[in-house]
């Protein structure tokens, strides 16, 4: 249920404490919210593209650290190599989540700003995840190509932010066991 503005009850707090400004919701004028849309949607693709830079820059240190406890001699520099991936793994996953939770935040503040702008057949429905997306507007499988299908089904399986942060645990993981094992 919308109220004359426009923003829906339903939306949280958060949310409702920054509806665009009122005289452009009261007189037709909307370039105020069109502008703050622009601005929110330019962040949340910078924050998006960070996200995933991040667990690329983590990979990369972790194997750069594994392949130092692999050439090393020495036991002491192997341990600390392996400690320095133990404490690297979580750091570059606590960064990732924090991105990921922005970009969250951002793409519900766009959908409350699609409300006021857009159509509802037009809106992009950032809320929803691609589960939720799937399931109200079908994407069609005939045509898209095999790769397209194996993403999909791996997309639907686990989140790509969760098998990043496992592969970051395992790297880390593997250095640990490297270290120990070898003498």
């Amino acid at each position: 249920m919308r109220d004359r503005g426009g923003w829906e009850p339903s939306l949280c707090e958060a949310v409702q404490s920054q509806p665009p400004a009122s005289p452009a919701r009261t007189s037709g004028d909307r370039s105020g919210i069109v502008a703050a849309y622009g601005v929110l949607a330019s962040r949340c693709a910078s924050t998006t593209a960070f996200q995933w830079q991040v667990p690329a820059f983590g990979a990369a240190a972790e194997a750069a650290l594994l392949a130092g406890t692999l050439n090393t001699d020495k036991q002491s520099v192997r341990f600390v190599l392996s400690g320095v991936a133990v404490l690297l793994a979580p750091g570059a996953i606590g960064v990732m989540r924090r991105a990921e939770l922005t970009a969250w935040w951002d793409r519900a503040l766009m959908d409350a700003y699609e409300r006021v702008l857009v159509p509802e057949e037009l809106r992009l429905h950032h809320e929803l995840n691609l589960m939720q997306r799937l399931e109200r507007r079908a994407f069609n499988l005939n045509k898209a190509d095999r790769s397209r299908k194996v993403q999909l089904f791996l997309v639907r399986l686990a989140p790509p932010s969760f098998l990043l942060a496992l592969s970051l645990i395992v790297l880390a993981a593997a250095n640990v066991a490297i270290a120990a094992i070898n003498p």
